[in-house]
């Protein structure tokens, strides 16, 4: 807990400008703290990463996840390092990062979420279903997920697996602020397409 709090001190000085939503500045702060190389210059290099993903900063956020991943294939780093490469349309090279992050611990999300977003660039869309029916088998309730493999399904001809997870989208939905008339329509749409009405 105190290891917690003194990190947290240390990482101050960037979150304020980070509430501010001054981001230049916490990218310039992360910059000097991470030439100061203490104990915290990791976590410095994986925030500026974060924070130049955030303002479309691509090529520098490439440049922190590549001086990281010379040192130590840490999952984050690949992640950042696949996002940016997906971003600039580079799906093979990305495609390899996700999977390797996948092997390496099957329950990391959003490492399936951005493979399937590469298989939909390519419009292999068979694939993209398969990636987002393995991620909502691990992860059921997420509300994003299921409506991404709806659209999915959609795309294949699938409306059995399409009117499931508009369902379940809908349920998941349901007492929360994420409900959304949309998807009731999307929901009969996809009835009349399966024959159900």
């Amino acid at each position: 807990l105190e290891r917690a709090m003194i990190r947290k001190e240390a990482m101050k000085c960037v979150d304020d400008f980070m509430l501010r939503h001054e981001y230049l500045a916490a990218i310039a702060e992360c910059d000097k703290k991470i030439l100061a190389k203490d104990e915290y210059t990791i976590d410095f290099m994986k925030l500026k990463g974060s924070l130049c993903l955030k303002i479309g900063d691509h090529l520098g956020a490439k440049s922190v996840y590549e001086q990281i991943l010379a040192v130590k294939p840490l999952a984050w780093a690949q992640m950042g390092l696949g996002k940016c490469l997906t971003l600039a349309k580079q799906y093979d090279e990305a495609a390899v990062l996700f999977n390797e992050v996948i092997k390496e611990n099957d329950q990391i999300m959003e490492a399936y979420d951005w493979l399937a977003r590469i298989h939909h660039a390519r419009q292999e869309f068979q694939e993209a279903q398969q990636v987002t029916e393995r991620a909502v088998e691990l992860s059921p309730v997420v509300l994003h997920r299921q409506k991404a493999l709806s659209e999915a399904a959609v795309l294949n001809g699938d409306y059995e697996t399409a009117t499931k997870a508009m369902s379940k989208t809908i349920d998941i939905a349901k007492y929360s602020t994420y409900r959304c008339a949309e998807d009731y329509a999307n929901l009969a749409r996809l009835q009349r397409l399966k024959g159900d009405m």
